[in-house]
């Protein structure tokens, strides 16, 4: 009887062990990866399904910032929270749905860790992209994250630079001369 509790208890602690390496599967509170993990967030964002599954509806009850006719509709303390975090230099991540013009769905997933901005962009679902891109993901890695205000909305750009200005980057987008052009990492922008 003893020696049947012990395997018990034995195989109760591997189950238990097995369950904790699991830690980085994608319920609950996510993981923060760097550029380090790339396979593993290419994991979470596909596991989040199908063009069809990835409704405002479905997708709110989930911890993803939800972006959608330029305006934050759904887990906006999510993006309060991160940004807050990142400023106080507390590593943490993001997933960010935003949707297309023609309503395609696009997976962002963002991190702040080791002082760095980390940004993948999943376009994978995106039915109107440019026919002769070569993938669907799309990596950066920067300094700092900016946000800049004009005409009532809000844009957040990942830079090298923390003393970039708005018009300095608009300026370098729209020069012909590619020397005064500026790294940067988009990710968003909404109503303010």
């Amino acid at each position: 009887m003893m020696k049947k509790i012990m395997y018990l208890l034995i195989f109760i602690c591997m189950v238990a062990l097995v369950g904790c390496n699991k830690s980085d599967s994608f319920k609950g509170k996510e993981v923060v990866y760097s550029s380090e993990n790339s396979s593993k967030i290419k994991q979470l964002l596909k596991s989040y399904g199908t063009s069809q599954q990835l409704t405002v509806e479905k997708m709110s009850k989930k911890n993803i910032l939800i972006i959608k006719d330029e305006k934050i509709v759904a887990n906006e303390k999510l993006w309060n929270d991160f940004y807050t975090n990142t400023k106080n230099k507390k590593e943490c991540s993001i997933t960010i749905l935003q949707y297309t013009a023609q309503n395609d769905p696009i997976l962002t997933y963002l991190s702040y860790k080791d002082n760095k901005f980390y940004m993948m962009e999943d376009d994978s679902r995106d039915q109107y992209r440019e026919s002769e891109k070569e993938k669907d993901y799309y990596e950066y890695t920067f300094n700092y994250l900016k946000l800049f205000e004009e005409d009532e909305k809000i844009y957040v750009y990942l830079l090298n630079d923390d003393n970039i200005t708005l018009e300095k980057l608009n300026y370098s987008l729209l020069s012909s001369n590619m020397n005064e052009w500026i790294p940067y990492g988009f990710v968003f922008y909404y109503d303010k």
